[in-house]
């Protein structure tokens, strides 16, 4: 599967560490590490990522390590690389081979 393309507006690199609440309007990427609430448009976790956190973001693509609640999704994708530990709320889910899910997830259409 290819990965979609967003236009990054704030990236947290890869040797980057950062705590606390993040609400960003657009897109956001993370690839180092981040604790605390995120709130985006739409977000990227990168494969070397590690994220504990509670999301909320319309577009979300996972790569990396989240623990944490994914809440008022309309698209998630889990890559093959990805993890997720934690509960997901979603419209839609796609789940790459070799991606882990551990939680509950509850799929709502609107």
């Amino acid at each position: 599967m290819t990965e979609k393309t967003f236009e990054m507006n704030t990236i947290l690199g890869e040797n980057s560490t950062y705590e606390g609440t993040l609400n960003v309007r657009g897109s956001l990427r993370i690839e180092g590490n981040f604790n605390g609430e995120i709130s985006a448009d739409s977000l990227v976790i990168g494969k070397k990522a590690k994220v504990h956190a509670d999301v909320k973001a319309s577009t979300i693509i996972v790569g990396g390590v989240v623990q944490g609640n994914i809440l008022e999704n309309k698209q998630l994708t889990l890559q093959s690389t990805g993890r997720i530990v934690g509960d997901v709320q979603t419209e839609k889910l796609t789940v790459e081979e070799g991606a882990v899910l551990h939680g509950k997830c509850n799929m709502t259409a609107k």
